[in-house]
């Protein structure tokens, strides 16, 4: 902790690995210690250099049973007259060379597996082609190279997809005790049935593809990461409000990639294939929320170059809608707005005013229609609530893992625990009531099945407790058992407040409102256009147009699209299956797993190495 988190603990705090500490047993210590990189000593001319710059991967050799002592530095085997680094899917077969290399890999370096070793997907190489083709049109027609120097430069440019997986995006436990909450409050006045309830069959939780692409460079002949974005694909299978959305969760880079002209380029190219391919699929809406890391934080990639710019929130707003622009060209996107206009528009925000003074009471009825009169809530007899429709308002809000919405909620119902919304009494009483004063916090614990992430993942879940560049581990439960509620408390009490379930539910969305508006322009919400009939498209071959129409006749549908030579059906189905798990299904655990291995980016030779060893975890299992 630093001396301002350390002011903030409270006497007694729940520390990293779940135990109780008394904030008096703290240590104070300097934070000077500055890691080393190992050293490795070449079996041949005994001379020692650092494992990063001699591309010394200690796990790999292990892999192949190679000793320690066995390693021949690159300067021995430049000697040698050998290639150096030999990588897995090079031709190198004259003079017997890969022979010996096969025959002898426990006195050489192990192979260095190259990008392209890692099998293709659909979308992978759909969006590997765009690219390319982009990147050479750019490098001949602006930059002016020959068409030679220019395929070898876009040729070097390698995408793949290293993560598929079937996740499900739960909602979290504040919000959701607060919908089960009042609707067990409607229930429990309700007349024949659950006719008056609405969303009685709400879905809590929303099945989801999660995709993780990476972009490689070979620089030097090693490719090198230098662009990964994550990705949140949900279905016809899912329930609203998340059908048929994708959303656009994180990206990051490194300015490796050269020349540098080629990265907006080959950056916003990607996306944009993206969405043209989840636009064939069926896709009809993409969120993204355009929100910069602040300078020195790890987002994605672990360390950064310093001479690296970090994008300010207006910058970051510029690159997408050029992005979006092209988009709109292409026909990919039919509409723009953001999640204020689209979602939030007809909840008036809170503003704080002179009113924002008065008591509770008084600012209720005089500057909102949220509380009722006194009138009214003296008639707010049995036989009224159970003709009373309450409406959910806030489960039409797209609910997407890591978005900043459900955060959002989250805090301002902590809030409430907190008593921070004290003019709003009425609503911090019954939350009290309904959530309890403290909630419990115990460390979450992974489940075991083939739906989970890596093992990696399971063993170092409590490390990332406190980290704060993702989401904790922390699992908060509230501290009161609903059933032991008794909703048919008389007027007065604090379940029967001045407000009504919908004025909470209303006053709920207003607050979120008030948060959102002013950074509304960093959420997109674009619509995708639909499917449209390839016979009907200027400049389409017949050939192309017959693969179609062969495809609708053998059962796919009337809506099917050809890219890439891969059909698409248009009810979000994935031509691609599911990765087995690994390091890259989060972003926390790819984060964790580099800055437990120090697999930093804020050096070119870093980079390889770092490159090199998520290459090797790929193709090797590490």
């Amino acid at each position: 902790w630093c001396q301002k988190c350390y002011a903030a603990l409270p006497g007694r705090f729940i520390a990293l690995l779940g135990q109780s500490v008394q904030k008096s047993s703290l240590e104070r210590h300097v934070n000077d210690q500055v890691y080393r990189e190992p050293w490795i000593q070449c079996g041949k001319c005994k001379n020692h250099m650092h494992q990063v710059c001699a591309l010394y991967n200690a796990a790999a050799y292990k892999h192949y049973d190679a000793p320690q002592e066995n390693f021949i530095c690159p300067l021995c085997l430049c000697e040698k007259g050998k290639s150096i680094p030999t990588t897995a899917d090079s031709k190198v077969e004259e003079n017997g060379i890969k022979e010996r290399i096969k025959k002898d890999d426990k006195l050489y370096p192990p192979c260095i597996p190259t990008a392209s070793s890692i099998p293709h997907t659909y979308m992978g190489e759909y969006l590997e082609d765009r690219i390319r083709t982009m990147a050479l049109q750019h490098l001949i027609k602006v930059e002016g190279v020959s068409k030679e120097e220019g395929e070898n430069v876009a040729n070097s440019l390698v995408l793949r997809v290293v993560s598929s997986r079937e996740r499900v995006t739960h909602v979290e436990p504040r919000l959701l005790r607060w919908i089960q909450a009042q609707k067990k409050f409607s229930t429990s006045f309700a007349v024949g049935g659950n006719e008056h309830v609405q969303s009685e069959n709400a879905k809590f939780s929303f099945p989801h593809r999660s995709k993780t692409i990476l972009i490689f460079q070979r620089i030097g002949g090693i490719d090198v990461v230098v662009f990964v974005v994550y990705l949140q694909e949900y279905g016809s299978n899912c329930p609203e409000p998340n059908r048929n959305k994708v959303y656009i969760s994180y990206l990051d880079s490194v300015a490796y990639l050269q020349p540098r002209s080629l990265r907006t380029l080959v950056y916003q190219q990607t996306i944009i294939g993206y969405m043209e391919w989840v636009k064939a699929r069926g896709f009809r809406y993409i969120y993204i929320w355009a929100c910069p890391p602040q300078r020195g934080d790890a987002y994605i990639i672990y360390c950064h170059p310093k001479w690296q710019r970090t994008p300010s929130a207006e910058r970051l707003r510029k690159w997408y809608g050029e992005m979006i622009e092209q988009c709109k060209a292409a026909g990919v996107i039919i509409h723009q707005t953001n999640i204020y206009e689209k979602h939030l528009s007809s909840f008036r925000p809170l503003v704080n005013t002179r009113a924002t003074h008065k008591s509770s009471s008084t600012r209720m009825s005089a500057t909102s229609s949220l509380a009722p009169t006194s009138s009214k809530f003296s008639s707010l007899t049995t036989d009224n609530k159970s003709s009373m429709k309450i409406n959910y308002p806030v489960e039409n809000l797209p609910y997407f893992y890591g978005d900043y919405i459900p955060n959002e909620i989250e805090s301002l119902l902590a809030r409430l625990s907190r008593k921070t919304f004290q003019s709003d009494r009425s609503i911090v009483s019954w939350w009290e009531t309904i959530w309890g004063v403290t909630a419990k916090a115990t460390l979450a614990t992974l489940p075991v099945n083939n739906n989970d992430t890596s093992e990696y993942m399971k063993g170092e879940a409590q490390m990332s407790v406190m980290n704060k560049t993702g989401p904790s581990f922390w699992k908060f439960e509230s501290t009161v058992d609903l059933n032991s509620i008794d909703f048919h408390d008389p007027p007065g009490s604090s379940l029967c407040t001045a407000m009504t379930p919908n004025q909470r539910n209303e006053w709920l969305m207003r607050k979120l409102a008030t948060s959102i508006k002013p950074m509304s322009e960093n959420f997109f919400v674009l619509q995708l256009s639909g499917v449209k009939n390839k016979s009907k498209e200027k400049g389409t071959k017949k050939k192309k147009r017959r693969i179609v129409n062969d495809y609708k006749n053998h059962g796919f549908g009337a809506d099917v699209s050809l890219l890439k030579n891969t059909i698409l059906k248009s009810d979000t189905s994935d031509p691609d299956p599911v990765l087995p798990p690994g390091i890259f299904d989060t972003r926390l655990a790819f984060l964790d797993y580099s800055q437990q291995r120090h697999l930093q980016f804020d050096q070119l030779r870093r980079a390889k190495y770092s490159s090199i060893v998520l290459l090797q975890h790929l193709t090797l299992d590490l």
